[in-house]
């Protein structure tokens, strides 16, 4: 008796003893009106499915008292017609009330999960859109990058690999949520079969680390490769053979494996041919471009002080890239605990990049006719070790280490022999040896429900020698037999910070202190061999450029109902420091820099946006403007500078709007672009018939350029016709000066456009066409320079049936409608046979059946008329064989 006693005393008492927590408010729609009926749920976190309270609010107002206290919750709302809406209240006090009003969004303008079952299936669920790839595949394609082209929304450059997701480049892809490949993404998406993919995810707001999740202020996008149930093992055997011209072998060999397990994920290719094809994610062909990962490091190399050869060229790499590659990549990814994984990459490239060029130009400088050419044969050879390692470990439930680690010797060996102005004859080699490694450390703690702290170190250095050979002697080839120009480039990378991430209601903030130093030291010396002995040396460089900088980092973005503001502003004290060991000239300067980067975002409905962008940066140059005594190039150029200590400031001002409604297909984007550049260093060329000289000196005058575009996709389902469009325009105002003249002022406009057409007929035959055209116009002194270019691809696709298709293809080229002495015709033909249940495939391709032997271009500048010319792949012929396993 006595115990039932102190039960009911209890059961009466204890809502008084309780610390309770109150939570109110008001839950209306976008236009203010009261919802009648909703339900209020409250759990312990955003993906948990542990319900702690619940009640129901009526008449747009809900009233819940917590039975036992909670340090943090996560509120859920639902209504009928209505979308979900979440708030996660933290630090909350016992005896205290909280109020907490929601604003509801319809459905169809806020869309949680929406599957449309037709021949385009789409998945919209929170931050991730999962695309069928069934619904995306014709038959055609054989790699998932085939697949992933097709995508609304999706961008992929032929070139580099590099995939944009609603004009925004993705970080990497994974597979099954393993992050096999990091930013070299293009071995995987260029390599992985078809039929062992069943969705694509394209993951935006994206958080590699999960203890940030909902905290960190994150813009990236990845997308996520589905394999089908069942797939342990998979990857595929191609063997291309034929003939091209001359009687020489054609061949494209490739093969690949993919493993997956539940600890472990591992892919390997290996692949050689010499048919132009780069199945490697690293571009030597081109000097220009820079694939993702590149572009994402680019701060840690060292100046490349001698350039490549470039090859810059309208046509696609496929033609003009004559070349033997070889190259293997392993990649595979391992649970080592429960709370330990590591990842690693090993790559291996071999290649022979070869070219006969012809460069023409008829100058007109300071009334004087004259004309150079340059006959050349190269030979470029870049051989590649690499390798990467990963380790990620959740020391506890609430910390994170990770550790990153790579190092690259990279070797470029490139002979070439040159004709100057039919007479002179030259031979030279250039030799480079690029070393490299980088390693990261970050470690985060958090250490409170919506707060983190970091602390990230990294550590880099870039060693570069380059080492330049010329015969005959280009200074007294009667004195000397040889030159020889030597040049060592390095950069020396350390970096320190602490970081404090944080997030309130609808509020993120970061902030974060630290320093870097930058060693970047440069020597270089041009001598003279006679007897194969050195005879004389001059030209000596032997400067040592560095920084030290102590900065403070402050990011806050805010939510409020359709608008979303982000602020970055970045405060730092800089030192410069350049020493000249010869001439022991030392240059110093010192300043308190602001950094300020602004963004307003309104979201005008569930499918599009409307941003604003402001961006001051101000920066340092580079050891490429600093070196004082001439640099050698080539048989033709040389380089110097007029140094000193200078700054950048560059400001930008953008604003872009975006429609992206996938389950329409229509996505339409449009922008402009402002910048203002501030001090910069100009060219005083010298153009002789036999040299060119340049000389570099700083100018505090100011650039400007405005560039804008518009991108349109649409598919007519009535019509089975996708259309997209992109068109851009540009203008700039620079200045420049030409053989000691005064400064000249030009202004230069671009225009570019793109229409590609693709027919979708539930029948056998169907076109596809992508017409591009392109006008630079320059306005000067010297008068007004126009060069136009246009290229039509058509294409007829003939599908017999699910197991055969022929591909025709025509492209025309006219590289100048001023000049339309040259244009260019190429047929290309593929025929493709599958097995019936089989997994082979028999094909054969045809390419540049006609036969097109040289490419030439004419370019109009200020002060000469250039034409450009060099070899093409000859007419080949392939039979293809593909097993996939």
């Amino acid at each position: 008796m006595k115990i039932l006693w102190n039960v009911i005393v209890w059961g009466i008492c204890s809502p008084f003893l309780c610390l309770s927590q109150t939570i109110k408010g008001k839950i209306t729609n976008e236009k203010g009106e009261k919802i009648p009926s909703a339900n209020v749920v409250v759990k312990d976190s955003l993906n948990s499915e542990n319900i702690l309270e619940f009640t129901i609010a009526r008449n747009g107002e809900y009233s819940i008292t917590l039975q036992q206290p909670y340090k943090s919750v996560v509120i859920e709302v639902t209504a009928l017609r209505y979308a979900k809406e979440y708030a996660e209240l933290s630090n909350l006090v016992a005896n205290e009330t909280y109020i907490r009003d929601f604003v509801l969004l319809l459905e169809t303008e806020k869309i949680e999960e929406i599957t449309i079952k037709a021949d385009v299936p789409v998945v919209i669920k929170n931050d991730t859109t999962t695309f069928n790839v069934a619904a995306f595949s014709d038959g055609t394609e054989r790699k998932i990058e085939d697949v992933i082209k097709k995508l609304p929304g999706v961008q992929v450059n032929e070139k580099t690999g590099e995939i944009k997701y609603k004009n925004r480049s993705i970080e990497t892809v994974k597979l099954d949520g393993e992050d096999l490949f990091g930013s070299n993404y293009a071995i995987g998406t260029r390599n992985i079969n078809v039929g062992i993919v069943e969705a694509i995810q394209a993951i935006e707001n994206y958080s590699e680390n999960p203890l940030l999740k909902g905290i960190e202020n994150s813009d990236k996008v990845i997308l996520n490769l589905k394999l089908k149930k069942g797939i342990d093992i998979s990857g595929s055997v191609d063997f291309d053979n034929g003939f091209m011209g001359e009687n020489q072998f054609a061949r494209d060999i490739r093969g690949n494996i993919l493993g997956v397990s539940k600890k472990y994920k591992a892919f390997g290719n290996a692949s050689f041919n010499n048919i132009g094809i780069n199945h490697s994610p690293f571009d030597y062909f081109s000097t220009f471009n820079y694939n993702p990962e590149q572009a994402k490091e680019r701060n840690f190399f060292a100046n490349k002080i001698i350039p490549e050869l470039g090859l810059p060229n309208q046509l696609d790499e496929k033609r003009t890239n004559i070349n033997r590659q070889l190259f293997s990549s392993y990649n595979h990814t391992f649970k080592i605990r429960q709370k330990v994984t590591l990842k690693q990459n090993f790559y291996f490239i071999s290649d022979r990049i070869s070219s006969l060029q012809e460069n023409i130009n008829q100058n007109r400088i300071a009334g004087i006719n004259f004309e150079t050419r340059d006959d050349i044969n190269f030979a470029k050879k870049p051989l590649q070790y690499r390798a990467d390692t990963d380790l990620k470990w959740s020391t506890s439930r609430n910390s994170l280490l990770e550790y990153n680690f790579k190092i690259r010797q990279e070797n470029i060996f490139t002979p070439y022999r040159m004709i100057q102005n039919n007479f002179f004859s030259f031979t030279s080699n250039l030799d480079n040896r690029d070393f490299y490694y980088k390693q990261k450390m970050l470690f985060s703690y958090k250490f409170a429900p919506n707060k983190v702290f970091q602390v990230h170190f990294e550590n880099a250095q870039n060693h570069i020698r380059q080492d330049f050979l010329l015969t005959p002697s280009l200074q007294d080839s009667l004195l000397y037999q040889k030159d020889n120009q030597q040049v060592y480039s390095a950069k020396k990378y350390t970096e320190l910070k602490g970081i404090l991430l944080g997030a309130y209601k609808e509020i993120k903030y970061s902030a974060s202190i630290g320093g870097i130093l930058e060693n970047n030291p440069l020597q270089s010396v041009f001598q003279n061999y006679q007897n194969g002995s050195v005879a004389n040396t001059n030209f000596q460089n032997d400067l040592t450029f560095q920084k030290s900088e102590v900065f403070q980092d402050f990011n806050i973005s805010y939510l409020w109902r359709r608008f979303y503001w982000s602020a970055n502003v970045r405060f730092s004290y800089l030192h410069q420091n350049l020493q000249n060991n010869f001439s022991e000239n030392t240059f110093q300067r010192n300043d308190w820099l602001t950094n300020l980067f602004l963004m307003i975002r309104y979201k005008v409905s569930s499918v599009s946006s409307w941003s604003v962008f402001y961006q001051y940066h101000p920066q340092t140059f580079s050891t490429e403007y600093f070196y004082t005594e001439p640099i050698l190039f080539s048989a033709r150029s040389q380089r110097s500078n007029q140094t000193g200590l200078h700054l950048q400031n560059s400001q930008t001002i953008s604003t872009f709007y975006t429609y992206n409604d996938l389950f329409e297909q229509f996505l339409f984007n449009v922008g402009l672009n402002h910048n203002i550049v501030s001090g910069n260093y100009f060219s005083n060329l010298s153009v002789q018939p036999t040299r060119t000289q340049s000389t570099y000196f700083f100018l505090p005058q100011a650039f400007y350029s405005t560039s804008s575009f518009a991108n349109i996709e649409k598919y007519l389902r009535e019509w089975f016709l996708l259309i997209k469009a992109n068109f851009s325009y540009g203008y700039s105002i620079y200045y420049n000066i030409v053989n000691n003249s005064d400064l000249r002022l030009n202004f230069a406009h671009s225009y570019r456009s793109q229409l590609e057409l693709k027919t979708g007929f539930k029948m056998k035959l169907n076109f596809q066409n992508i017409f591009n055209w392109a006008k630079n116009s320059t306005q000067s002194v010297s008068g007004r320079f126009d060069n136009q270019n246009l290229n039509n691809s058509f294409s007829i696709i003939y599908r017999q049936n699910s197991q055969n298709y022929i591909w025709l293809t025509f492209d025309y080229f006219v590289p100048n409608l001023q000049n339309q002495r040259n244009n260019y015709k190429f047929v290309d033909v593929e025929y493709r046979y599958k097995f019936k249940n089989k997994p082979i495939d028999l094909s054969l391709h045809c390419k540049n059946l006609l036969n097109e032997q040289f490419f030439e271009q004419v370019q109009t500048s200020d002060f000469a008329i250039s034409v450009y010319r060099n070899n093409l792949l000859p007419r080949y012929f392939l039979i293809s064989v593909s097993c996939n396993l």
